[in-house]
């Protein structure tokens, strides 16, 4: 089993774009989708996930 992490945008030292709709939900998923298949290529299970808090 592999076991994979990121920085979403706009966090830590991540890129910040500068529209907000960078940070909609469709984008989201599509860096998700992205580091799937960069890191398998295949289907993955996501375990958590967090979008912070204040």
């Amino acid at each position: 089993m592999d076991v994979e992490d990121f920085v979403q945008r706009g966090f830590n030292l991540s890129d910040k774009p500068k529209k907000s709709s960078h940070f909609q939900p469709d984008a989201q998923f599509g860096d998700v989708r992205s580091i799937i298949r960069l890191a398998s290529g295949q289907s993955a299970m996501v375990a958590g996930h967090d979008c912070g808090g204040a």
